[in-house]
């Protein structure tokens, strides 16, 4: 399973992390439309849940890419993962960005232009999570998330370029368990105000791990019963739907990112009917592949409350006509520019080395 199909099971769970997001911003802002109630109210606290699951995916992703460059290459190209990311998140932005400035100019939804001048910095000062993003209101409040991401990508290329290659998996290991010390110690003040982004970062640092033990961790989830895995959703799910904020950090680092981890791997590693409907259904793969661009436009969609049924139909296939606009006319062609463009510098590189040589 996990040799034939381990990216396809990868867009699997994108889509359910997507749907995870959109299923908890909808019952947040319509729960009193949709005449919601206990314990229905409780699925918007797994909005949350589906962006830490994309973070998991986005460390093991972006590593096992890099891994392979480096086999096939020798070495991976800082520049050309700069711009491969580049490509990749800020043009389907912009085109979000610039919509909802259009609404926004002519009154259909509740939002400051000028914020839009402030995203910017957020990337690049923003250490906090969502709190600056959400004093400039719903409509970019899910950016927190690309600033988290974008943030560790800055180090990591140029980390996994100079660490040598056989030290770099306990180096990267050395690093999550560095995290969890720092989320768990830390005051959340002065020297130690970073909490919150370390807490953040570590489901990222997972991922990579995992991607550098992939096949140790594969061959030995193969002999773990299917049991087991059922078990570890049943507490996922159970600690995201009642969280005691008390221990919402050690939760989240010594049990939640671990365990969601684990399911995550146990479904490349076993060939079961779960892991065959990720790898398989058409339905969860297309999602799974437009779910950076659905999760960018939901936001714009789940803000926009009204109490029509009508509307809501009508903004449902708004939002699908949109995240189709932007996936197929803008997400994937700059893609692939942005891999093309890689491909280039990298071949531009072994073209000087050889020439030296």
């Amino acid at each position: 399973m996990e040799k034939t199909s381990r990216i396809t099971v990868i867009d699997g769970w994108r889509a359910i992390s997507i749907c995870m997001v959109l299923a908890g911003h909808v019952c947040m802002h319509y729960d009193k439309a949709l005449g919601l109630t206990y314990p229905f109210t409780k699925i918007q606290l797994f909005a949350k849940a589906g962006v830490y699951l994309f973070f998991f995916i986005s460390g093991f992703v972006i590593c096992n890419s890099l891994i392979a460059e480096q086999q096939q290459q020798g070495k991976v190209s800082v520049a050309g993962f700069f711009i491969r990311r580049l490509f990749r998140i800020f043009p389907p932005l912009l085109l979000y960005l610039l919509a909802i400035c259009i609404a926004a100019y002519y009154k259909l939804i509740d939002f400051s232009i000028p914020c839009v001048l402030k995203v910017p910095g957020y990337f690049i000062s923003d250490v906090t999570g969502n709190t600056a993003f959400r004093s400039c209101g719903w409509y970019v409040a899910h950016l927190w998330s690309l600033v988290i991401e974008e943030q560790f990508y800055i180090a990591f290329p140029l980390l996994f370029y100079y660490i040598p290659v056989k030290k770099a998996p306990l180096a990267f290991g050395a690093i999550y368990i560095l995290l969890l010390v720092v989320a768990l110690v830390s005051t959340g003040t002065g020297f130690f105000a970073f909490r919150r982004t370390a807490l953040l970062f570590s489901p990222i640092a997972l991922g990579v791990v995992a991607a550098f033990y992939r096949q140790r961790i594969c061959k030995m989830l193969q002999c773990v019963p299917v049991v087991f895995f059922w078990l570890a959703v049943v507490f996922v799910l159970y600690f995201y739907a009642f969280p005691a904020t008390s221990m919402m950090t050690a939760r989240y680092l010594l049990l939640i990112f671990p365990l969601s981890a684990f399911i995550i791997m146990y479904t490349m590693a076993r060939n079961f009917p779960f892991s065959a409907i990720l790898a398989r259904n058409k339905m969860l793969l297309l999602i799974g592949q437009a779910s950076y661009s659905m999760y960018l436009w939901q936001q714009l969609f789940t803000g926009y409350t009204r109490s029509s049924l009508f509307i809501y139909l009508l903004l449902f296939v708004l939002f699908l006509t949109l995240v189709c606009c932007s996936f197929y006319l803008v997400e994937q062609p700059f893609q692939r520019l942005g891999r093309n463009l890689s491909a280039k510098i990298r071949n531009r590189r072994n073209s000087i080395v050889i020439i030296k040589a």
